[in-house]
């Protein structure tokens, strides 16, 4: 009984030196007018602030095992803010967080939108005059529940697109039937290449589609922008999609791309050009799509680009082979979610769960990368200097505690600036002795470029003048 009043009233002494409108404004963001308009379920009595920052906490957490990831976060926020309304059972709090996922992700992506464009600032935010980001997807494991094998397996996939799977794919019986029972999340991620910071994200079932996710995240870009992809990334209704959203994209083409030289369609830019013109968009009377295309010799093999952005004047070729090479960086992201933030494999049951789980992993290191970022800008430094190991290592353990006080954050921004990257010279390989059982995939290849016939260049004469007529 006494040690209970000794916290009670430690806790009290502790929420006066901190409080709500300081501490969570200051880690995450949010201020409570930015819910001002969010009402949740009528049962509940969490405070979106509160359940957002409670979401952080618990994505913050090293435990492997989710209840002990909450019950950490809860004594961490308890001594905060002693008087507050915490769920008192980890089911209680992933169903409020659930119920209401989509809301609060919308209110605190818009918050990380505006501090990046706000630290970015005209230095960082574009490159060649639009802002540049990175379009790629993962896959994320989750148990193998019945719930997640429903819902975010192959078992969606019809009889026969898994027969096309298996001729495709020569496998052995037992790793083919582990890859069509497998749940995975699928994750399609838009990453901003002057900052290194995730800007949106789509989440998914293993059937889903890249492209289709990507679509979707055209409308959350900047108007303007450039969208830099993989191979995986092409066909002509994806480009044409990109290119009405307002955007242009720098994308590798391979063998699975044919191409048209000298199509009969003028441009204004002069130039030589290529064409994306298949059979039947020809037969539906719609444009072709006018590329401007570009070799270089990358690590391993030649690579062939092809860009929307037909001016070198606009974006010349040092430019746009520049700008391909940093596209790797959003494989560092990946391997920083899943290696360095511990988060290959989700731990929910449930694939509702399951995607809030991931989801808010991905807020909480977002979080930690913007902080970092922020920090090393005000020290002058850039921001693709950023250690994530470091970084994560100094936010958990300094703010993991619940006598956490104002001085601490200052102690927190101090401790940022100094999670920079390696400076020295490696003396040898990266790679380790011992053999590695990587996934053997095979290069794109060299995209398949013809010479338009007579009667394509007709066409594309003829369906440009109805063009220009109408």
């Amino acid at each position: 009984m006494d040690s209970r009043k000794r916290t009670r009233g430690r806790s009290k002494k502790l929420s006066k030196s901190l409080n709500q409108e300081e501490l969570i404004p200051a880690l995450c963001g949010v201020r409570e007018k930015d819910f001002a308009d969010l009402k949740l379920h009528g049962n509940t009595k969490w405070r979106p602030r509160l359940l957002v920052q409670m979401a952080v906490l618990w994505a913050w957490g090293r435990d492997t095992a989710l209840t002990e990831r909450w019950k950490h976060a809860t004594q961490v926020l308890r001594g905060w803010f002693p008087d507050a309304y915490l769920s008192r059972s980890y089911q209680g709090f992933i169903k409020a967080l659930t119920r209401k996922n989509d809301l609060l992700l919308e209110r605190v992506q818009a918050v990380l939108h505006a501090r990046a464009r706000r630290l970015a600032g005209r230095k960082y935010w574009s490159i060649a005059g639009r802002p540049v980001f990175a379009i790629d997807g993962t896959k994320v494991n989750v148990p193998w529940s019945d719930d997640n094998d429903r819902k975010l397996g192959n078992q969606t996939l019809s009889i026969q697109a898994k027969k096309r799977r298996r001729r495709r794919r020569r496998r052995s019986a037992n790793s083919q039937a582990h890859l069509d029972l497998r749940p995975q999340i699928l994750l399609t991620l838009a990453w901003h290449l002057g900052t290194g910071l995730s800007w949106s994200w789509k989440l998914g079932a293993v059937t889903d589609s890249e492209r289709d996710h990507a679509r979707q995240l055209l409308e959350e870009l900047p108007l303007g922008s450039l969208l830099v992809m993989d191979a995986g990334f092409t066909g002509y209704e994806f480009w044409r999609d990109v290119r009405k959203a307002g955007h242009q994209f720098v994308v590798r083409v391979g063998s699975n791309v044919k191409l048209l030289k000298k199509p009969g369609w003028k441009v204004q830019v002069r130039g030589e050009f290529v064409s994306l013109w298949p059979h039947r968009v020809a037969r539906r009377q719609e444009k072709p799509l006018v590329l401007r295309l570009l070799k270089f010799q990358g690590p391993k093999s030649t690579i062939f680009v092809a860009t929307s952005v037909l001016s070198a004047h606009a974006l010349s070729d040092r430019q746009l082979c520049e700008i391909y090479r940093q596209r790797w960086g959003i494989e560092g992201w990946f391997r920083s979610l899943k290696q360095t933030f511990g988060r290959r494999k989700m731990r929910s049951l449930i694939a509702e769960h399951a995607l809030c789980e991931l989801h808010w992993s991905i807020v909480g290191l977002s979080l930690i990368q913007l902080q970092g970022v922020e920090a090393l800008v005000a020290a002058g430094e850039s921001p693709q200097a950023l250690s994530e190991a470091a970084a994560i290592r100094i936010v958990c353990s300094t703010v993991m505690h619940p006598d956490l006080t104002v001085s601490s954050l200052g102690t927190l921004r101090r401790r940022l600036q100094t999670a920079i990257v390696d400076s020295y010279q490696r003396s040898a390989p990266k790679a380790a002795r011992h053999v590695h059982r990587k996934r053997k995939t095979n290069a794109p290849g060299k995209p398949n470029i013809l010479n338009a016939t007579k009667a394509q260049q007709q066409a594309a004469r003829q369906l440009q003048a109805l063009k220009r007529a109408a």
